[in-house]
């Protein structure tokens, strides 16, 4: 992954599960953003504070073992340059603290 360390999803963001996925609602720039079932993993994940992107990457494997690995890597890799470009997710506590 481009990071070492996962980003943490920012507070003004309110997560919101549907029976497809879920919606994740910024209260700060009143934005909206659609998650399908692997989103909703991939977000779960992050909310759980952890910070290592091997876990994630088999968190998502786990969760879709039929997803050829080297998919799995470049959709989540995708996905969370999308949060970020979105304002949805920030820098993970860890780097925070580290500075």
């Amino acid at each position: 992954m481009n990071s070492s360390i996962l980003p943490s999803p920012r507070g003004s963001v309110i997560f919101k599960q549907m029976d497809d996925g879920a919606v994740l609602y910024c209260t700060d720039t009143e934005a909206y953003f659609g998650l399908n079932p692997v989103g909703v993993t991939i977000w779960r994940f992050l909310e759980t504070g952890a910070t290592e992107p091997e876990a994630l990457l088999n968190a998502v494997h786990n969760a879709f073992p039929d997803a050829p690995a080297g998919d799995v890597r470049g959709d989540v890799m995708e996905f969370l340059d999308e949060l970020r470009e979105a304002g949805l997710v920030g820098a993970s506590t860890r780097d925070r603290d580290s500075r």
